[in-house]
Formats: C-alpha cells, structure tokens, sequence
C-alpha cells in the first residue's frame, strides 16, 4: 500500500530510535550526577551547619534566644562546626550608628558601645558553655567591643573544648573613611589551626578582594568561611566561585538569606535559600 514502510525498514528505524532515546537518557543522568553529586574525597571530610535568620536590630537578647535555638537544632546533625551569618548578635546595626552620625556626630556612640560584645562578656561566655556542652565548633558573627571604647566586626571561633580558638576581624569595610578611629579595621588575615585542617575567615566586604582570599591561603588556610549580612545572589555567587576557583580551597558563603558551598575546583555544591523565618543547612565540604 501507498505510504506503509517495509517491515524491516521500520523494524530499524524502530531500534535506531530506541537506541537514540536509550543514549539521550544515559547521557542526562550522567549530567545531572556529575551536577548534584558530592566532591571526589580527596582529605579530610567536615561537617559543617550554615545556619541563618534576620536579625533583629539592636536586640541582641532576642538575637540570642534565636541563636541559641538554631545552634541546638543544628547540633542535631553532628557537625564538627557550625557557623552563623555576620553581625547575628546584635542585627549587624553598623549603617544605623553611621546614619545617625551623619545627622549628629557622636549620637550613637553609647548605645553602639553598650550594645557590642566584648570577649569576656556574658553573651560570648553563654556561647563558650554552649560550644563545649555540645562538643561543637562555633563561628560566629559580632559586633566586638575592643579595649579603649572602640568596636570591630568580628567572627570568633570557639573550639569544642568551649576555649576561643581565634578572632578574626573584618579587614574591609564600605564605612572605611568614616572614623576608622573608632569603628576598627582588623589588619590581620590568619588561619585558625582545628582538629580538621586550618580554616580562614573573610567578613562580607573582605570578599570582594582577591588579595584576602589569596593571604588566607597562603598563611595556611585549607577553607574559607565568609560570614556575610550585606549583599548575596547570583552575582555574588560567581564572585564567590572566582575566589574559590582562584585559590584552589572551598569556600562557604553564610548570609541570613542564603547559604552557599562552592567546591575548590569553583563548582556551586550547595545553593540554599532561606524560605522560612530560620534555616540550617548541613554540608560537607572535602579539605585537600
């Protein structure tokens, strides 16, 4: 009849199709397990929980009882560390001291003095106890009140022994040429030996600076962990995929809003978004 194809010619065409529809599947879930799949262990494996909420400004009581709840649901997970966005303490109240101060110089000096955390004080030591109760590692984002009424941003790192391993302090800011007298630049880009491997922090603004990223690997840092409260999405992304990449360590990016792991290579492992009032995330990130 006109139009019918011959059986055998159909019967081929039948197995060509198969066989093409067979390779187009094999090669899309290769695609997709090569894109979700976990870094090829190459060291030491941590566990780590990014964990994350807006803060309320200038409530650093209620910051805590939220922070304290995160950090006990993140525990849950055995991490070996978790570690919490940028001025989590305090709501991160640096553009309101410096608006204020705009309109009437000195006007919030007290309360941005009597709000900051110094290191002995009993916020820090609730999360020393904290720290060593759960037999974690804490890094945690602040505003720090430093000896002779002055204040940095800083991350601090407490072990699981509940002992302050190290503080890193915020080495750029947008808020440079505002009385760096009293709003303190820290100069110093170290790497804080732990039981896993030498970690480096960057503060939200030291990460638009290849030169910190490239210090912290060379003073020894394995990983890079970048408390941030400022800006975050898909052109922070890349440029947090071009520090990794540029350095050759992972890197994990922690905002109120998004927590981001980029592998060494400058692939994205790991993209979550805040969806609710509160996120924790667990990750794994692989140190050479």
């Amino acid at each position: 009849m006109p139009g019918t194809i011959p059986k055998k010619r159909a019967a081929a065409r039948f197995v060509r199709a198969a066989l093409c529809t067979l390779l187009s599947c094999v090669c899309a879930s290769a695609v997709e397990a090569a894109a979700g799949a976990e870094p090829t262990p190459t060291g030491t494996r941590i566990r780590v929980a990014a964990m994350g909420f807006v803060p309320k400004k200038w409530d650093k009581e209620a910051n805590f009882r939220t922070l304290i709840r995160l950090i006990e649901r993140a525990a849950e997970f055995k991490p070996d560390l978790i570690i919490t966005p940028e001025g989590i303490l305090e709501g991160y109240v640096i553009d309101s001291v410096r608006k204020g101060d705009e309109r009437k110089p000195g006007s919030f000096d007290k309360k941005f003095l009597e709000i900051a955390e110094p290191l002995d004080g009993k916020y820090m030591v609730a999360l020393r106890e904290l720290g060593k109760r759960l037999s974690v590692y804490l890094i945690v984002g602040f505003a720090e009140r430093a000896p002779e009424n002055r204040v940095y941003n800083s991350a601090v790192l407490i072990g699981r022994n509940g002992e302050i391993v190290g503080v890193y302090h915020k080495n750029r800011t947008i808020h440079e040429t505002w009385r760096p007298d009293f709003y303190l630049r820290g100069t110093e880009r170290p790497a804080f030996r732990t039981e896993f491997g030498k970690v480096g922090v960057m503060i939200c603004y030291d990460r638009h600076f290849q030169s910190i990223a490239n210090d912290l690997k060379a003073n020894g840092s394995q990983v890079m962990f970048v408390p941030s409260y400022g800006t975050w999405g898909e052109k922070n992304d890349r440029e947090m995929q071009e520090r990794a990449r540029n350095t050759g360590l992972p890197l994990l990016f922690v905002h109120p809003n998004q927590a981001l792991l980029v592998d060494a290579s400058g692939r994205i492992v790991f993209n979550g978004k805040r969806e609710e009032d509160t996120y924790v995330c667990p990750v794994t990130i692989v140190l050479k």
